[in-house]
């Protein structure tokens, strides 16, 4: 089912949107579609993953991250 929804958007912002959205060759529609589901999907994985890990010692969840390859953040991911 799809819904119409009607948005007020500083035009700052807007002016981003559209920017991003030419970088990766999506219509505007698409590219806000596409980061919503991305950041949704995010923070459902991530509430799935704390569910979890409240469930494990903090020994056996030093181990799981000792055994990751240490890589450099993506572009963007840098604290």
């Amino acid at each position: 089912m799809k819904t119409t929804f009607n948005l007020r958007l500083p035009g700052e912002l807007c002016g981003k949107i559209e920017k991003e959205a030419q970088k990766n060759s999506l219509s505007i529609n698409q590219y806000i579609l596409y980061t919503l589901t991305k950041t949704i999907a995010y923070n459902e994985a991530l509430e799935i993953l704390n569910v979890k890990l409240e469930n494990v010692s903090d020994m056996a969840v030093e181990e799981i991250l000792s055994k990751i390859p240490k890589r450099k953040p993506l572009k963007g991911d840098e604290i």
